[in-house]
């Protein structure tokens, strides 16, 4: 027997959840879950049309035919197989009333064409290589997008009536993130640690946002926190790991400076040069109060909570003149 074909055993031990059929007239198994088995055929699930939520998780499928005479399907994890962008059409063509749909760590270079699935939801496509989301304005019902971990640069092919909540972006090519502002009604959370970000303008329009991870991005100047003033939903931002959270080391003199600075000695040189270095635990307790002053609505700031008595005073501490 070749173990790379899915057989009925494999199914008899995977089969779950025993409900109504998709035309409500019989009862079956409702959900499979053939995960692990590494195997490159699948074909035998052209026989088992009542299924509603499949798992084909860490398999070795490079197509998805299988699907094709399943129409009542409305959750499949195709994660972890050798799928590429033209091999999900045929299989998914007549499973019209996909809401959850997992194609993560596969071969995919662009979105698919699947804008006939005009019920699905969530669509998961971590670990691929999409370079761009073209095509994900067609998807006019999608309200969880997950696309950590690919090679995006391009993300502006969003419209306003998407009713996107959840958005996913971690570990990516991003630095323009204008076209998020289309979003400014819907998005609730945003993840996009790990981009090329340097500003945050466009986001000062996202006025349903609750939770923010924007760390290790380009961001160098708190001016960028500014505009998240106006995200008054705002409660859970993380923000650690730009170059803002850290202290500007003063450059070294130069030999192209004053040749009267390049007379005094090293043993001068040098305390004058470090002593103006902000301790990094210093530096760090300043800027959260800043951030607290600026967004007095945050209950968490870069995973640590901020209760109600620290951002009192981080509002007293912004308004009290300087020393001196």
């Amino acid at each position: 027997m070749d173990s790379g074909i899915l057989n009925k055993d494999h199914i008899a031990a995977g089969l779950s959840c025993i409900g109504r059929t998709g035309i409500g007239v019989s009862i079956a198994y409702l959900k499979l879950d053939v995960s692990n088995l590494m195997v490159h055929d699948a074909s035998i699930l052209n026989n088992y049309t009542s299924l509603q939520d499949i798992s084909l998780t860490n398999n070795q499928l490079t197509d998805l035919s299988c699907l094709s005479t399943i129409p009542y399907l409305l959750k499949l994890d195709a994660s972890r197989n050798k799928l590429t962008n033209y091999d999900v059409l045929d299989g998914l063509m007549k499973p019209t009333y996909i809401a959850t749909l997992n194609l993560s760590y596969n071969l995919f270079n662009e979105i698919p064409s699947i804008s006939h699935l005009t019920y699905l939801r969530e669509l998961r496509m971590d670990h691929n290589s999409l370079t761009t989301l073209d095509g994900i304005s067609e998807l006019h019902h999608l309200t969880v997008l997950s696309v950590r971990h690919n090679h995006l640069q391009d993300i502006s092919d969003f419209n306003s009536n998407q009713p996107i909540r959840q958005m996913y972006l971690d570990n990516n090519e991003i630095s323009d993130i204008s076209k998020l502002s289309t979003l400014s009604f819907t998005l609730e959370e945003l993840t996009m640690n790990r981009n090329s970000i340097i500003s945050l303008s466009s986001l000062a329009q996202l006025s349903s946002l609750i939770k923010l991870d924007i760390s290790a991005n380009n961001i160098n100047n708190i001016e960028e926190i500014h505009h998240l003033k106006t995200t008054t939903s705002l409660t859970h931002l993380i923000m650690k790991d730009n170059p803002l959270c850290f202290p500007k080391i003063p450059e070294l003199i130069t030999s192209d400076q004053d040749t009267s600075i390049l007379a005094y000695s090293e043993r001068i040189k040098r305390p004058l040069a470090m002593s103006s270095v902000v301790d990094p635990v210093v530096h760090q307790s300043q800027l959260r109060m800043k951030v607290l002053a600026l967004l007095p609505h945050l209950q968490e700031l870069d995973l640590v909570s901020s209760p109600a008595e620290e951002r009192v005073r981080a509002m007293i501490h912004s308004k009290a003149p300087p020393a001196g």
